[in-house]
């Protein structure tokens, strides 16, 4: 279930998925945007990135309000580890720790 969250974002809801298989569903989608060339204007095209932040529950966050908060937060460090990538919470959790992140 796809919803535009703000400006820029997009948040898409994967009811009964795994961590495992939200994860691919993103770098599935990033590789989708990232492989299509989009025109501009007079004959100029471009292509454009798409940095995804993936958290589930109730594998990352036992409360639901606190999902948005944390695959946002993993979105920032999509953007800040580089662009055009996945990050996802348990990936976060394993390679730091979850002393940062939400219960």
């Amino acid at each position: 279930m796809p919803a535009r969250y703000g400006g820029e974002e997009f948040v898409v809801l994967l009811p009964n998925t795994t961590s495992a298989e939200a994860r691919e569903t993103a770098e599935r989608i990033r590789a989708a945007i990232g492989g299509r060339p989009v025109e501009v204007g007079d004959g100029v095209t471009t292509t454009i990135t798409a940095s995804i932040g993936v958290a589930c529950r109730p594998d990352d966050v036992a409360q639901p309000d606190q999902l948005t908060l944390l695959a946002d937060q993993m979105l920032y460090r999509a953007k800040q580890t580089g662009r055009n990538r996945v990050v996802a919470a348990s990936d976060e959790v394993l390679a730091a720790g979850s002393a940062d992140l939400p219960p």
